[in-house]
């Protein structure tokens, strides 16, 4: 893979004491107490078939010359997600590309009614969804000899994907006709993959170690173990 991207300025501040989804930070990867057992969401189910036993997978799919889509899925967690990638060939005469991802929205939305609104679980199983997106998204990289890999999503998300705030070395905000945009850019190289996976790694023994913790004063958790006490969502 390339070597380490050098950006001349504006580069993101230390990772410590960052949120992602208001729950976990990308430092200590710390999870907030769960909300009370809501009543009023007992038994309640999502309209849309749940495939228990599908994981997490992606399909990469042809745009045009330099255009594709990444469609991510955990139909087992009722979460999809599709991003638009465009490739461009970097100015620095290098040859090497940059990969631009265009980060929507991910709704959780069933999800939430799926974990019965308990914020540990949703908090939990979207960071672990977001992460396995940022790995597919190097590996994207890797396949098209990215020199960088540049996050763009709308102001309102920040928050909601900080967790990629652990690879981040760049941020620039771009004026649009709704607020505003923002830029994070990540070195696509080898040294950013392992320290992606190492971190991966780390979070999933932490909230591992959350859920069993928590499983017996918490009976959302102790619903959800029951129907996958393999944890497969870690895999």
């Amino acid at each position: 893979m390339s070597q380490d991207s050098d950006p001349k300025s504006n580069p993101v501040q230390s990772n410590k004491n960052k949120r992602s989804c208001s729950k976990v930070t990308t430092t200590h990867l710390k999870l907030v107490a769960s909300n009370s057992f809501p009543a009023s969401v007992q038994g309640t189910a999502s309209t849309r078939a749940r495939n228990p036993n599908a994981g997490f997978t992606t399909e990469v799919r042809v745009m045009g010359p330099s255009l594709y889509s990444l469609a991510a899925s955990d139909p087992s967690h009722y979460l999809e997600c599709d991003l638009t990638l465009d490739v461009e060939e970097n100015l620095d005469g290098t040859g090497l590309e940059t990969v631009t991802c265009h980060f929507p929205d991910i709704l959780d939305d069933e999800l939430d009614d799926f974990v019965w609104e308990d914020e540990t679980l949703l908090g939990i199983i979207l960071v672990q969804f977001q992460m396995k997106i940022l790995r597919q998204l190097l590996l994207f990289c890797v396949a098209h000899k990215a020199k960088n890999l540049i996050i763009r999503f709308d102001e309102s998300l920040s928050e909601k994907i900080e967790v990629f705030q652990e690879v981040v070395v760049y941020e620039d905000h771009i004026p649009a006709k709704e607020g505003k945009l923002i830029e994070w850019t990540i070195p696509a190289n080898q040294k950013t993959f392992d320290h992606w996976i190492h971190f991966m790694n780390e979070a999933g023994q932490r909230f591992r170690g959350t859920i069993w913790q928590d499983h017996g004063s918490n009976p959302a958790i102790r619903w959800y173990l029951k129907l996958n006490p393999s944890l497969s969502l870690f895999r």
